[in-house]
């Protein structure tokens, strides 16, 4: 989890320089490639949280099931 949450913060941090190393240039590529580094970030990152919540409905309703013989 540590390892994930670390290279996504280096993804973002790539980005955000790639940005600001193009507006600094005035290279108009170098402001693209940041931009399409950053919403491929967000992207991930939005993967992530989707997944992690469908593993914890699916725990929540497992544990909701009654066992045979019981009430």
């Amino acid at each position: 989890m540590f390892v994930f949450l670390l290279r996504m913060l280096g993804v973002l941090v790539i980005g955000l320089n790639l940005v600001s190393a193009g507006h600094d240039l005035q290279n108009e590529q170098l402001v693209l490639a940041g931009r399409i580094v950053v919403v491929c970030f967000l992207f991930e990152w939005a993967v992530y949280l989707v997944s992690r919540n469908r593993y914890r409905d699916k725990k929540r309703n497992a544990m909701s099931i009654p066992l045979p013989g019981r009430k």
